[in-house]
């Protein structure tokens, strides 16, 4: 087995779906189709703010912030190695690199400012189209557990599974009850963020081994 994920990427069809999904929501945002409705649901997220739900949501969005989604890589990353070897880790890591680059790469071409609408409950970077956070939730947080899902059975690997789903789901909840995306931002890095996690799973098996990224 090649440990060089590299040499395997492809795009395979829900690579290209996800890929066609960020396009297509990119052009509604940039021609200001989505700005009544980006409107309306930074709005209602507002209203329907609880102490409890904020504090949850809080917490969801510290996954993603300052250095640790670097510790989480890591973590991932010595995992990974020690139960499947160098090219799981390999894969990993390189997900998180290139990820990284390509939602700053993503931000600086779009330039959308930020939603000012309500209060800001969360530190806010720089452009907001596409979300970082969300973005990198599934890259780093359902990539990783979906490569250690493999080295499991039973219970543990549902609960690994099932949180592969909903890590990028909370996130992107979190980002708008927190008043810091609009809807379409974070639709828009789920899209991107999950092309970018299908095209290193499928690259994370050796040739001869590759299959589709639906069957995990």
């Amino acid at each position: 087995m090649s440990v060089n994920p590299w040499r395997d990427l492809r795009v395979t069809p829900p690579v290209a779906g996800s890929l066609a999904l960020f396009v297509g929501i990119s052009i509604l945002v940039v021609r200001g189709v989505t700005a009544s409705w980006d409107r309306a649901v930074v709005l209602a997220a507002g209203d329907a703010r609880t102490p409890v739900l904020v504090d949850l949501m809080l917490g969801v969005t510290l996954l993603n912030e300052g250095v640790i989604p670097v510790i989480a890589a890591l973590g991932f990353c010595l995992l990974l190695w020690r139960l499947g070897g160098p090219r799981p880790a390999l894969t990993l890591f390189s997900a998180a690199v290139s990820g990284e680059a390509l939602y700053v790469l993503a931000k600086a071409a779009f330039r959308r400012p930020r939603p000012d609408l309500v209060e800001k409950l969360s530190g806010a970077g720089w452009h907001s189209y596409p979300s970082g956070h969300t973005m990198l939730a599934p890259i780093i947080w359902s990539l990783g557990l979906v490569l250690l899902a493999r080295h499991a059975g039973g219970a543990v690997r549902a609960a690994l599974l099932a949180l592969a789903v909903a890590i990028p789901l909370l996130m992107a909840m979190s980002r708008l009850v927190l008043g810091v995306h609009y809807p379409s931002d974070v639709l828009g890095a789920l899209a991107l963020g999950g092309a970018w996690m299908f095209l290193w799973l499928d690259a994370s098996r050796s040739p001869s081994t590759s299959r589709s990224p639906s069957t995990m």
